[in-house]
């Protein structure tokens, strides 16, 4: 009971502004943090990195990219590698498809607090950013989509966006799976081939192709 009178005491105000922010109320939740860094009341000083950061965070809801950066930066000048502020800075660097700022942000982040929500929001839009295109297309092939498999991932492979240079020997490998289940034999051998050369993990991709189409041509040794 003393806990909870302490809180509405002291740090009401703060806690009515991260639900302004939750209610999705961005620009109430900003200016009721704004007046908490000009007049934090009762607050303990050690609680201005975290006004901060809900300044930060209510300003990145409303797409204020720039103002959000600086703030979080203020608040890892009080409160260096403070894991909130860290995490916000990789959710900036994702919308600015700065990809290896991003991640090394979100691990650093996790670092120092395991189980942080916004690390894992980080983490999935990450995920999402540079992956979404590949992981829907391999949904089609699930699906037994084969054919609009194939113009996803051919489509992939001629725009590949943000997908890593090392996923593409994957991707005309889907092309070649997509394809033998269609029963498209010779065009899938062709796909399996142009992975070659390549690194061990890719050049395994191909060879299992191939052990399947000999299989499909009745070559049980070959395969």
């Amino acid at each position: 009971e003393g806990s909870y009178e302490l809180r509405q005491r002291r740090y009401k105000a703060f806690d009515d502004a991260w639900a302004l922010y939750y209610s999705g109320k961005y620009r109430e939740a900003a200016a009721a943090f704004e007046t908490l860094v000009k007049n934090p009341g009762q607050m303990p000083v050690t609680m201005k990195p975290f006004i901060l950061n809900g300044l930060a965070w209510s300003r990145l809801g409303l797409r204020e990219i720039v103002e959000a950066e600086k703030l979080f930066k203020a608040s890892l000048q009080e409160l260096p590698n403070g894991a909130e502020a860290t995490a916000g800075i990789g959710l900036i660097a994702i919308e600015r498809k700065e990809w290896e700022k991003a991640e090394k942000a979100l691990m650093d982040a996790t670092a120092v607090l395991p189980g942080l929500p916004a690390v894992a929001e980080g983490f999935a839009a990450l995920y999402s950013a540079r992956f979404g295109r590949y992981d829907q297309a391999w949904a089609l092939y699930n699906q037994g989509k084969y054919s609009d498999a194939v113009k996803a991932f051919e489509a992939l492979l001629d725009k590949p966006g943000d997908l890593p240079a090392s996923y593409l020997s994957f991707v005309r490998g889907a092309i070649g799976w997509s394809q033998l289940a269609l029963g498209q034999i010779d065009r899938a051998e062709n796909s399996f081939n142009r992975i070659l050369p390549a690194a061990k993990m890719d050049e395994a991709e191909a060879k299992s192709g191939f052990g399947w189409i000999a299989l499909r041509r009745n070559k049980v040794e070959q395969a």
